[in-house]
């Protein structure tokens, strides 16, 4: 008999259109929400062609948080 291990995956999908000065606060809202529960969580921005720097602040919070993925299309949809 094999006992799997099952943990509750939440994925949050965020849309981020022209929003460098506010997905910084988004993150950290998030985050601090799944700090009070115990779930594996993933935070999804994707950038829909942004022309601010959206993308770059993106790049950051991926490359400092594990839970954050980026997708980032080639233009306004």
């Amino acid at each position: 008999m094999t006992i799997q291990n099952t943990r509750t995956l939440i994925s949050v999908v965020v849309p981020a259109y022209n929003e460098q000065t506010s997905v910084i606060e988004c993150h950290a809202r998030l985050t601090a929400v799944f700090a009070g529960i115990d779930v594996d969580y993933e935070l999804l921005f994707v950038n829909d062609g942004s022309t601010d720097n959206t993308l770059s602040v993106l790049d950051s919070l991926r490359a400092s948080d594990e839970h954050v993925s980026v997708v980032d299309l080639s233009r306004n949809f």
